[in-house]
């Protein structure tokens, strides 16, 4: 048997560290050796064009203009396909955000807790990812798509790498204060630019640290101050950008303000609710509370009996919140990239709340089998790898070759006529790997889609015919 404090910080159990670092870690990789099979999608080809024919600088000010206000994600987007070379290059992508996100959640992990161990503090940072991956919308439009992946899941790692940059200013001294708020600065800069609705969500954050740093008279209040004006600086290019009008000319129902409200609320609802319910989220959560819940009484850190409380419903309002930009700006529901915002909000509310309530839990007189957290540790690899993405991505790994092997099979063919002004039909794909595949040509070859690849591969048409063998 157990102690209460051993149950609290998993002293005795260091076999269920290693059985969640290695299976978090094996869980990853897979969706990394994935993104060896990727493919660029139509709109990859679309940002490839423009700046081919306008360059690097001209495409950011079309874009500007002419589509949407996104400065950040579009330059970022021009600039992989400035130095790289589609569709060769495109296993980059993937393996850069998956790493990536894997970073930014190891860093929050270290930032909070600080004087925990390096190893368990590794496991804590890719259990949040693997059950973050686990439970997103679409790996495919926020990992292995070129144009989505920037836009949305890059300005997802960059808003935790933001938390943690937060959490390191309020304890810095003076002497480093400025740096990491240079570097800060950069990052709030960045992030306004990625897509609306992590800048709305980085706004709320930084307005909710603005008032915490004065009301505590932190003498680092007037440093958050000016990130949270470089924040609204960032939002206002977004938002003057005649782009966004063209843009918003494909959405009619949009700017309905009790639609958007309403729905928001609805489609949050009935997010939470699928989320919550997952078995690996609970199973995540039992052995979160047994890693991190002595943490803040051992470092000294009271937790108020209402810290709870407002922050389950801070929690639920920002998470509830994210779901209003997409209702407003398109009169839909968000589509799964944007929904991977909501999602990750979701992730990181539900343990932080989990935390604070575990503080007021009786955990010091639990007393509970020494093997007791090994099954349950080994249970949540067994959810990871058998249901939701991990389930998908596993069975992909025998498809993904095939489909790759197919399109590598197009691209030849396609270069095969480059410049012969052909009019040019290919098989149709076979193999579609859920997990990377995103969209493919039509067999009319007045699609966009079409016309983006034709003029990629310098054809005067393309369209699909029969089934490959």
């Amino acid at each position: 048997m157990t102690s209460g404090n051993e149950v609290q910080e998993l002293r005795s159990n260091r076999l269920t560290v290693w059985i969640m670092l290695l299976s978090t870690a094996a869980y990853i990789c897979v969706y990394i050796i994935l993104g060896f099979y990727a493919h660029p999608s139509a709109d990859d080809f679309s940002f490839a064009n423009k700046v081919v024919k306008e360059g690097f600088i001209g495409s950011q000010r079309s874009w500007y203009l002419a589509w949407c206000g996104r400065y950040a994600s579009t330059a970022v987007i021009s600039a992989f396909l400035a130095l790289f070379t589609i569709p060769e290059s495109i296993w980059l992508l993937p393996l850069f955000l998956i790493v990536t996100t894997c970073v930014s959640f190891v860093v929050l992990m270290l930032t909070i807790w600080e004087s925990r161990q390096g190893l368990r503090v590794l496991c804590g940072g890719l259990l949040l990812t693997a059950l973050y991956f686990s439970g997103l919308p679409s790996t495919s439009e926020n990992m292995y798509w070129l144009a989505g992946g920037i836009t949305y899941q890059l300005g997802n790692a960059l808003y935790v790498l933001l938390l943690a940059a937060l959490v390191r200013l309020h304890r810095c001294d003076k002497a480093n204060c400025m740096k990491l708020t240079v570097a800060t600065g950069v990052l709030v800069a960045m992030i306004a630019g990625m897509n609306e609705t992590v800048m709305l969500l980085q706004a709320v954050t930084l307005i909710a640290s603005l008032l915490i740093f004065f009301a505590g008279k932190s003498h680092h209040r007037y440093h958050v101050l000016v990130l949270t004006l470089i924040s609204i600086m960032g939002a206002a290019i977004v938002a003057a950008a005649p782009g966004n009008a063209v843009r918003s000319s494909y959405f009619p129902m949009a700017h309905d303000i009790l639609f958007s409200l309403r729905e928001s609320a609805r489609s949050a609802a009935s997010s939470f609710l699928s989320w919550g319910k997952a078995p690996r989220l609970w199973l995540a959560t039992v052995l979160w509370i047994a890693g991190t819940a002595s943490v803040p009484r051992r470092t000294g850190l009271r937790v108020p009996a209402i810290a709870p409380v407002s922050a389950g419903v801070l929690w639920i309002s920002a998470t509830t919140a994210t779901f209003f930009p997409a209702f407003w700006s398109m009169g839909c529901p968000p589509p799964d990239r944007t929904l991977s915002i909501c999602y990750l909000l979701f992730v990181l509310g539900w343990f932080a709340t989990v935390t604070l309530i575990a503080y007021w839990l009786p955990l010091d007189k639990a007393d509970l089998p020494r093997g007791g957290f090994h099954f349950i540790a080994a249970l949540f690899a067994a959810y990871l790898f058998t249901t939701g993405n991990g389930a998908k991505a596993l069975g992909d790994l025998a498809i993904a070759p095939g489909y790759s092997k197919q399109l590598n099979e197009r691209y030849r063919t396609m270069r095969m006529f480059r410049g012969q002004n052909a009019e040019l039909e290919v098989p149709v794909l076979s193999h579609y790997p859920r997990t990377i595949h995103i969209a493919d040509i039509e067999p009319k070859k007045e699609d966009w889609k079409n016309i983006e690849y034709a003029s990629y591969f310098h054809l005067k048409s393309i369209a699909t015919t029969k089934l490959a063998r």
